[in-house]
């Protein structure tokens, strides 16, 4: 198994799906999986994904073992609340944040000023931009750039973050999921 599993959270990866047939890039498996659902984050590096041959997939699990077995260096996680990650490593996300005081600061000023994501050539990416965005709940602790993420996003139900592009251009999405 190339996954982590909180045994609280087995039910996420056990979920039958009807047969799907797809490539599993880690980006293609993030949309199917959150269309069914499935909180998926993911860091989808174009210039690391291979194009593997279409094969037939009963479970989220199944879907997920395929992304980090035919695409080189990456993993998937569920971190909490069910939320699950696809990443390669190492990744941009493994950069360093310290502990921050945040709570009550909007999430889009801290993503973009606290953990400062564009010092890691990480853009924020939204259609529409209200101010400083939703209130962050709680302060956050040291870590890296995908458990700082995992912290501002884990709380707000059916939201997901992801992250594209290739080195030295990341863009990031915060979105809701059906």
């Amino acid at each position: 198994m190339t996954g982590h599993i909180h045994p609280d959270w087995t039910d996420v990866l056990d979920r039958r799906l009807p047969p799907v047939d797809t490539r599993p890039t880690p980006s293609e498996a993030s949309q199917l999986l959150r269309s069914l659902g499935i909180r998926l984050c993911c860091l989808d590096d174009t210039s690391r994904v291979l194009e593997p041959a279409p094969e037939t997939y009963r479970t989220a699990e199944g879907i997920l073992e395929a992304v980090a077995t035919t695409n080189p260096g990456y993993q998937w996680d569920i971190v909490a609340n069910g939320l699950v990650n696809v990443f390669p490593v190492p990744s941009v996300l493994d950069e360093p944040v310290p502990p921050l005081t945040v709570a009550g600061t909007g999430l889009w000023r801290v993503l973009e000023e606290h953990v400062a994501i564009p010092r890691y050539k990480i853009q924020l990416f939204m259609e529409f931009r209200d101010d400083d965005g939703p209130p962050v709940p709680a302060d956050l602790p040291a870590g890296s750039v995908r458990a700082a993420l995992n912290t501002l996003i884990a709380p707000v139900a059916q939201t997901v973050w992801h992250v594209s592009g290739t080195p030295d251009a990341w863009f990031l999405t915060v979105s809701a999921i059906a």
